[in-house]
């Protein structure tokens, strides 16, 4: 798993469109209205398309449940998504923090104005 962090402007999703083409993966993003612009960027900096779906097409359209296709995905904005998911049946619940196992994950930081990666140790 890979987690890019930096800013607001420092080009997260930049890093993230060039992550899932290098790696043959699916955005899901906040808004159907962001598809577009990850699909425009993804043209402009690489000349392809990337591919995109919405959080409302994940959860809704079978991509969340029983999928067996192998499919990757990366995700733009996680912390909108995980509210998101907490709150799809009308919970009022917040998520105020999380864990995750330490081995495979690399972090991308932003030093300088490039992106570098470290795997966490």
């Amino acid at each position: 798993m890979t987690i890019i962090t930096g800013k607001i402007g420092s080009g997260k999703t930049t890093e993230l469109v060039r992550y899932a083409i290098k790696n043959n993966c699916t955005i899901i993003c906040q808004f159907e209205e962001h598809i577009k612009c990850m699909q425009d960027l993804s043209q402009r900096l690489y000349g392809r398309d990337v591919k995109a779906i919405s959080y409302s097409n994940f959860f809704y359209n079978g991509c969340f449940r029983g999928r067996k296709d192998n499919t990757k995905y990366v995700i733009d904005n996680i912390e909108c998504f995980l509210m998101r998911l907490m709150t799809e049946r009308g919970s009022t619940s917040s998520i105020e923090g999380f864990t995750c196992d330490g081995e495979d994950i690399i972090f991308k930081e932003i030093i300088n104005g490039e992106y570098y990666s470290k795997y966490l140790v």
